[in-house]
């Protein structure tokens, strides 16, 4: 009867935690992948925090190719950072538009 006991409680633990993977991949966001109009072959980024402020700053170098001969433009996710220049390999400041979307 132990025996039985012992069991069952191992298959019924064993059930619940089961359940509680199920995942509904159907439910889940749509997450859609752009064009790819260059390939990212590096990035390099270099930051300074300060703890006490709860503030951070730095740079971020992105090595690319482009993948189209009319490549023209470059977007980047950054929602919650501000940025404040952009520059090319000769820093030489380039145009760009930063946008809440």
């Amino acid at each position: 009867m132990k025996k039985f006991v012992a069991i069952l409680s191992f298959l019924l633990s064993l059930f619940f935690v089961l359940l509680a993977q199920k995942v509904n991949v159907y439910k889940r966001p749509l997450q859609y992948e752009r064009s790819r109009d260059y390939d990212a072959k590096h990035y390099r980024i270099a930051l300074t925090f300060d703890l006490d402020k709860k503030y951070f700053e730095g740079e971020n170098q992105i090595t690319l190719t482009p993948l189209r001969d009319d490549f023209k433009e470059c977007l980047l996710d950054a929602e919650e950072i501000v940025v404040a220049a952009v520059t090319n390999s000769e820093n030489m400041p380039l145009q760009f538009t930063q946008t809440d979307k």
